[in-house]
């Protein structure tokens, strides 16, 4: 028989400590949309947002988003990504992201929209599949794109550059502004 004492230990053992953190965010908890474009001189800089359309809690891996070009049938298109450093886009974090029901992240993406070589031309993607950190299945995220990169005379179809993926709390300027 267990004396009261030993009892009361157990049930303290039980007892979570501190507020349970939210779990990982599932793709069927998020929605992803990019912003208007910026557009000048050849190049494109889209805001992409990540909406938790939940009505609960989750996190949001940090990290770098990670893309692949789609062709309109889903077949994956030459997709080469950098880093890009946009004015005012925070460092790679190493804290997650909480997301309560209707907020968001964000992350920015940029690419060339000509070659700058003659007749030169890359195939058209007509969605991309956004892998977000910590996620293992993608997002899928429809936009037609035809970016380009590399150096005269080859382009390399398919260069992006992304940032890493931001809490909607941090000041960034809007594709709008």
């Amino acid at each position: 028989m267990l004396t009261p004492v030993l009892l009361a230990l157990g049930a303290c053992a039980a007892i979570p400590s501190g507020p349970t953190p939210p779990p990982q965010c599932v793709p069927d908890q998020l929605r992803a949309h990019a912003e208007r474009a910026e557009a000048g001189m050849g190049h494109i800089t889209r805001r992409i947002i990540v909406q938790n359309i939940s009505h609960h809690r989750c996190v949001l891996s940090a990290g770098i988003p990670r893309l692949q070009l789609l062709t309109v049938q889903g077949v994956a298109l030459q997709t080469r990504q950098q880093p890009f450093p946009y004015p005012g886009a925070a460092a790679i974090s190493t804290q997650n992201i909480v997301l309560r029901s209707a907020e968001t992240a964000t992350f920015w993406m940029h690419y060339a929209t000509q070659t700058g070589y003659g007749y030169a031309s890359c195939p058209w993607a007509s969605a991309i599949a956004l892998r977000l950190p910590g996620l293992t299945t993608p997002l899928h995220l429809v936009m037609r794109l035809r970016p380009y990169g590399g150096l005269l005379p080859h382009p390399t179809c398919g260069e992006i550059g992304v940032t890493p993926l931001q809490s909607h709390r941090t000041n960034l300027p809007s594709a709008r502004e």
